[in-house]
């Protein structure tokens, strides 16, 4: 399914650079100055000349091509995990933007493999990664492109793809043992919403859940959600302390972003909501991370050691 496919004035916008250009592999030493929290390389040769230079890329993505041509130099790219995604030119799919959603979550060296070509896929790696990265890509007659994910460079990712959000969108959870998953149900809820609120368990709500204290207190799993949606320049968002699963949604917001298993929770509070006279909260699903094996990502099993927070097993 098309997720974006740009008109002849987006194709125009789009071959003006939104970075600062350099020529040949002047961009190697200018990334070796600067400090960037994590560094996103779109296009085989820019990730080829990073990795050759001895820097290394947190997520990188490619489709073993350069100047349409069969990439030929052997690159040695091996990640922690890879997302793969089919791709047409001169489009972006259903698939390939999730896939960039999940490569922008995780916190271990990842790779996005194109099936395909990765030209448009700037484009959500812009959106998704905080402010203080770099997002590298290559022009295949001036070098290559240094661009931050700032917020005009997000503002104009995003009406250039005509992304819709939500006025106010609300999504709940422990955000226990804050891990990848997490920040993937993040990501969804700072594409689709404008103002957003976050629902947090209390200490106790918790504690009944596991059976025992949490490690984790309310504050600091707070904080980790705070400090997640700040890095990626969004400020208009709320915390809500959870005592149910109802928060503030029975009399609060537009949308309500669930996964297939709290989306029973959603008809709950839509019940409630009808019952009060009010509109229903429309119901926007987004499925859980998953790990190399298809299992969910988990804080179960991160609190018993049996994986880390990228879904990796320990």
């Amino acid at each position: 399914m098309t997720f974006y496919r740009p008109t002849e004035k987006d194709r125009e916008k789009l071959k003006e650079p939104r970075g600062d250009v350099f020529e040949e592999k002047e961009f190697i030493e200018e990334l070796k100055e600067r400090d960037y929290s994590k560094i996103i390389t779109v296009g085989d040769r820019v990730s080829h000349d990073i990795v050759n230079s001895g820097l290394e890329p947190d997520l990188y993505v490619t489709d073993g091509k350069t100047e349409q041509e069969k990439f030929g130099k052997e690159i040695d790219l091996a990640a922690d995990r890879t997302f793969e995604a089919e791709n047409p030119a001169g489009k972006i799919t259903e698939e390939a933007w999730k896939a960039m959603r999940k490569g922008s979550a995780l916190k271990c060296k990842t790779h996005v493999e194109i099936e395909g070509e990765e030209d448009l896929m700037g484009l959500p790696a812009v959106l998704f990664a905080p402010e203080d990265a770099v997002v590298v890509y290559g022009l295949w007659d001036r070098g290559a492109v240094l661009m931050e994910p700032s917020k005009e460079n997000k503002d104009f990712v995003r009406d250039l793809l005509g992304l819709e959000k939500s006025d106010h969108l609300i999504v709940g959870g422990s955000w226990d043992h804050f891990h990848s998953g997490h920040r993937y149900i993040i990501l969804t809820a700072y594409e689709k919403g404008e103002k957003i609120d976050i629902g947090i368990s209390s200490d106790e709500m918790l504690r009944e859940k596991l059976g025992e204290k949490p490690e984790n207190s309310f504050e600091e799993r707070k904080n980790n959600v705070e400090s997640f949606l700040k890095g990626l320049g969004h400020e208009k968002f709320n915390n809500i302390e959870l005592n149910g699963i109802y928060g503030n949604a029975v009399e609060e917001g537009e949308t309500l972003l669930v996964t297939p298993e709290t989306k029973k929770n959603g008809r709950k509070i839509n019940l409630k909501r009808e019952e009060l006279g009010r509109e229903k909260l429309e119901l926007e699903t987004v499925e859980k991370l998953k790990t190399l094996d298809g299992s969910i990502i988990s804080s179960t099993e991160i609190r018993k050691g049996e994986m880390d927070e990228n879904g990796l097993s320990r």
